[in-house]
């Protein structure tokens, strides 16, 4: 780890009794060993210019939006996306070829971009709204998103072809995406993440049994033989059969 252990890390999330896009941080952390405080309520709100005042966003002495954010330091960071990237680096746990660097990077981005596809049917008739208040119009938008051909099963087919593509440049046929296929990099725990809440999320005990249709058999093969490979980490599996870590939501892959 190239990080200094002696000064604390803290991760800045809502004090939620779900995981949300927290859990892509705490992911980092658990697996790479590295200790870390969660906080939130007003250190989290005096952050972000999402909680604030119109008027007062201006006067902010810093510039975050919203969480997550991680802090080291005098450090603050925020953004899932570019905090995967900043620890992938200090955890040593992005790829050292310039050319698996970026396509890691890719990696990371177009699952942020599966986050927001993912969350947009559940708010279909107000995105800032909760779940609770459109069930009726986040039915028929999940079942739309979910329909066979449609968006959600391009997201799922890119992603299955992404790590069978990968892992036969690694030469690793069950292996990790990036160099000798020996290591997990930051974009590849943001992958295990994403599966890991999208096969969680749209099941029959959720009222969206999408997830186990036979017709996205093949794909969800390769999703989720991809989660059985992360799970060989043992830092990670402990963290997953752990009590510390938080329940799935019921909407929104949170």
């Amino acid at each position: 780890m190239a990080a200094s252990d002696s000064v604390e890390w803290e991760v800045f999330y809502h004090q939620a009794p779900f995981k949300g896009r927290g859990e892509f941080i705490r992911l980092m952390f658990r697996i790479a060993g590295v200790p870390f405080v969660e906080k939130g309520g007003d250190e989290l709100a005096q952050l972000c210019g999402a909680f604030q005042p119109l008027d007062k966003i201006s006067s902010m002495s810093n510039s975050h939006f919203a969480p997550p954010l991680i802090r080291h330091g005098s450090f603050v960071l925020s953004q899932t996306g570019a905090i995967m990237e900043y620890l992938g680096v200090e955890f040593d746990m992005a790829p050292t070829d310039p050319l698996d660097r970026a396509l890691c990077s890719q990696l990371n981005w177009t699952i942020a971009d599966c986050v927001n596809s993912c969350r947009a049917p559940f708010h279909a008739k107000d995105q800032a709204a909760s779940y609770s208040t459109q069930i009726d119009e986040a039915a028929v938008a999940v079942k739309e998103f979910c329909k066979e051909g449609g968006r959600w099963d391009k997201i799922l087919a890119h992603f299955a072809n992404f790590i069978e593509t990968r892992r036969a440049a690694t030469g690793k046929p069950d292996g990790f995406l990036f160099g000798k296929g020996e290591n997990i990099s930051y974009g590849e725990v943001a992958l295990y993440h994403m599966v890991d809440a999208m096969r969680n999320q749209f099941t029959a005990e959720k009222g969206f049994p999408y997830w186990s249709e036979s017709c996205r058999a093949n794909v969800v093969s390769v999703l989720e033989s991809f989660l059985v490979t992360c799970q060989t980490i043992p830092n990670l599996k402990a963290y997953v059969d752990s009590d510390e870590r938080k329940p799935w939501g019921t909407d929104s892959c949170a």
